[in-house]
């Protein structure tokens, strides 16, 4: 039998964002994105990866900053963080540990577009997965 787990979210603790989407607030009948991550089953042991993605951007992009926890750390370790929408020197690691990460991103160059949807800001891999189903 192989011990598996499931990675169903990194809790997104502590989430900022600071000036994440330039969006006007408040306006009738705008939608508010919402930052979510996927989920992803492992055997206990390997690596995992989830991805952290943002289901609409209705104005654009200009900067994020978000902190990532999980909501168990015996689940596994945070190993590092990746951009994707905005990478290179756009993107950074705040600052990680095994438990968090908080990372950031600018699009300077414009690669998210106003009325995008299902925008992946970042890829965070996990290593020292464990036995179990952690949420």
């Amino acid at each position: 039998m192989v011990n598996s787990k499931t990675i169903k979210s990194v809790t997104l603790a502590a989430l900022m964002l600071t000036s994440v989407l330039a969006m006007t607030g408040g306006v009738a009948g705008q939608t508010t994105p919402t930052l979510s991550v996927s989920d992803d089953t492992v055997d206990a042991g390997t690596d995992a990866s989830v991805d952290l993605t943002v289901d609409t951007v209705p104005d654009g992009l200009q900067t994020y900053n978000v902190t990532l926890e999980l909501s168990d750390g015996s689940a596994a370790d945070i190993d590092t963080a990746s951009g994707n929408a905005i990478s290179g020197n756009s993107f950074q690691i705040v600052d990680s540990s095994a438990d968090s990460i908080t990372i950031r991103g600018a699009d300077l160059g414009g690669a998210v577009n106003a009325g995008d949807t299902d925008v992946n800001l970042a890829t965070i891999d996990l290593t020292n997965t464990a036995q179990g189903a952690r949420t």
